[in-house]
């Protein structure tokens, strides 16, 4: 269910997102529900909404402490995939009783009959129908079918692994720029990957379909690729559309060759060119957000986060060190090692 996300991001919020204090606010932040949303049991409604937009993803967390029934649709063209959790086991999906672990499919064009049960938590993404065709087609090589609505029973290891990216999506979006940041970008994936093994179990197969030269030439390719666009967002589905590969064929090589995922192999490339100019930079005269900015990094304390992972210091740090000069010619080399 898709929000007011300009009433929720202009609201106050908690630790846990916007605080719901009655049934009329809960209304407000659905505004864009083409339906009736009617509360069944007794008491104020109080609860909790987070949403958060990322460049095609939409996520939003919710939890009330009352029944709530839904009827209605939502936009069309849009497929949302919502996570059964414990806390949701006694709802009623489409008039059924769903077992926790179990992956909602619904496309827009399907008409919603859901009652949440008392104290529900409901987890859920939403895509373009036409970002998840394209992303199977550049991901996995496969053609995704329509489906208007499914539940299915993925592996618990990957149900676990989507709840922990949805939540990761919702917890680093903050700021403006999140939906526009290489942040977004990479945790988007991570959940579009992460739905493809889910829906596709076919992708799940770890044996590589290149010989090592070919590997080798693919990982090379890649990275020409990633340091000509290191000032710009890109995604695992740009990259295997400019190599026409397959995700999993990527994400192989890549670990076989650099012990990283691309989209961590990027992130470190970018890091390092940070590193390279606050080198060279004169401390007096150098910003280090600008540098970060000027190579796809918005949130600067995620940034500062990142830099001092893979450095060991702040980048502040090195912009302020002391360094000896290198020497320019072989003369000044020689006087200075007698």
């Amino acid at each position: 269910m898709t929000g007011s996300r300009t009433q929720l991001q202009n609201a106050k919020t908690g630790s846990g997102g916007m605080v719901i204090r009655d049934f009329e606010q809960f209304l407000q932040l659905l505004s864009n529900w083409d339906g009736t949303i009617e509360q069944l049991t007794c008491g104020r409604l109080q609860g909790s909404m987070k949403m958060a937009q990322g460049r095609q993803m939409h996520a939003h967390l919710a939890e009330a402490n009352q029944s709530i029934m839904l009827r209605g649709r939502e936009r069309s063209g849009i497929c949302t995939f919502t996570l059964v959790l414990p806390a949701s086991a006694a709802c009623l999906w489409q008039r059924r009783r769903l077992d926790s672990g179990t992956l909602v499919v619904r496309s827009g064009n399907v008409e919603v009959d859901h009652r949440s049960s008392r104290n529900a938590i409901n987890l859920s993404i939403a895509f373009p129908e036409a970002t998840l065709l394209r992303s199977a087609r550049s991901l996995t090589k496969a053609d995704l079918k329509s489906v208007s609505w499914l539940a299915s029973q993925p592996p618990p290891s990957l149900f676990s692994k989507l709840e922990t990216s949805i939540r990761r999506f919702l917890h680093h979006s903050q700021g403006a720029s999140f939906s526009k940041s290489q942040d977004s970008q990479v945790l988007e994936e991570e959940c579009l990957n992460t739905l493809l093994d889910m829906i596709l179990p076919s992708n799940q197969n770890h044996r590589s379909d290149l010989p090592l030269q070919s590997r080798t030439l693919l990982t090379s390719r890649a990275d020409d690729i990633m340091r000509a666009h290191l000032q710009e967002t890109m995604g695992e589905v740009e990259l295997c559309e400019a190599l026409q590969v397959s995700g999993r064929t990527l994400r192989l090589a890549f670990r076989e060759r650099y012990g990283l995922g691309p989209m961590a192999y990027f992130q470190t490339l970018r890091l390092n060119a940070v590193r390279n100019q606050l080198i060279k930079a004169d401390p007096e005269s150098t910003s280090i957000a600008k540098v970060a900015r000027e190579l796809g990094f918005g949130h600067l304390g995620k940034f500062a986060g990142y830099y001092r992972r893979l450095f060991g210091e702040l980048p502040s740090k090195t912009l302020a060190r002391q360094r000896r000069s290198i020497p320019t010619n072989r003369t000044e080399f020689m006087s200075r090692n007698e």
